[in-house]
C-alpha cells in the first residue's frame, strides 16, 4: 500500500499512480523487486567476502522456535482484540 497524506483532513490515502501489480500478478510491484534485487546483491556480496553464519546451533534452533511459534500467537491475538473491540463498539451504537 502506497500512502500519501490527504491535504483536505490529514489523513494517508492511496496513491493511484504507483501501480499494485505489474504483468497481471498481484505482489509483483516495484518495491518488491527493489526488495529483491537488494537482497540478492547482499547475498552475493556475503559468498564474496566468504562470510560465514558463526551463531551457535541452539541459538539458531532457539530463534526458529520462537518465530515459529510466535507469530501465529501475535496474529491470532491481533485479531482476536480487534474482533472484540469492534463487538464492544457495535454493542454501544
Amino acid at each position: 500500500m502506497y500512502l500519501q497524506p490527504d491535504p483536505f483532513n490529514g489523513r494517508q490515502q492511496e496513491n493511484e499512480n504507483v501501480p499494485k501489480s505489474m504483468f497481471g500478478v498481484q505482489g509483483f510491484n516495484v518495491w518488491n523487486i527493489l526488495m529483491l534485487a537488494i537482497v540478492l546483491a547482499w547475498l552475493v556480496n556475503r559468498r564474496r567476502e566468504g562470510l560465514t553464519w558463526d551463531m551457535p546451533q541452539y541459538m539458531s534452533v532457539l530463534l526458529q522456535q520462537m518465530n515459529t511459534m510466535l507469530l501465529p500467537v501475535i496474529g491470532f491475538v491481533r485479531t482476536g482484540t480487534e474482533c472484540l473491540c469492534n463487538a464492544m463498539l457495535f454493542r454501544w451504537l
